[in-house]
């Protein structure tokens, strides 16, 4: 297996290791995921981690790797999970609406692949759907007394997906934070149709 060395790139005046986390960051920005990048360093018995990204609104630490991440790559979440009691979502390769994101808790991989969808009722908030007979659940980012109708994937998500996707960091795109995508119901009738 070659390695491809990760590419140090510029978005909304902060340097991300990689091309990868600055697609990642674009990403929440323009899906309205709260995120902070590198905000806490863990002591893992003899191994400093520091994690990509924490999401304040779904109490979650996400990693990100360029490529299917090694044992070690994984088992540094399972530890990190174990450590901070908190879920560790790690996500393989640029943001896509594919299944591409592993779950990790105090109890280790559950198996599954995740994609992030949102709420049928934009207000209600993402979730997150398996590969699993569509098994789903919700994050908590929305609002508490929205009523959750079920994951899809809408306009506004799919826009978002695309932005991270779609961005030219060599080209100087990427100076200002992505504007938020917001989901109007008239694109979900749009999806239906």
């Amino acid at each position: 297996m070659s390695f491809i060395a990760p590419i140090p790139t510029r978005y909304a005046g902060r340097t991300y290791r990689s091309r990868t986390e600055s697609r990642w960051a674009l990403f929440f920005d323009a899906a309205g995921i709260a995120h902070s990048y590198e905000a806490e360093g863990f002591g893992l018995g003899s191994l400093a981690y520091l994690p990509d990204f924490w999401l304040p609104g779904w109490q979650m630490f996400v990693e990100i790797k360029g490529q299917f991440p090694t044992g070690e790559e994984q088992d540094k979440c399972a530890r990190l999970a174990m450590m901070s009691r908190r879920p560790v979502l790690l996500a393989m390769g640029e943001p896509e609406e594919r299944f591409q994101i592993q779950w990790f808790d105090e109890g280790g991989c559950d198996g599954r692949l995740y994609v992030i969808a949102r709420d049928v009722n934009a207000r209600a908030g993402h979730w997150l759907v398996s590969d699993d007979d569509g098994f789903a659940m919700p994050v908590n980012d929305g609002e508490p007394d929205a009523h959750h109708r079920g994951p899809m994937f809408s306009g506004g998500l799919e826009a978002a997906y695309e932005a991270a996707t779609s961005a030219r960091f060599e080209r100087g795109e990427g100076r200002r934070r992505a504007e938020r995508i917001v989901d109007h119901p008239d694109r979900f009738e749009e999806r239906a149709a």
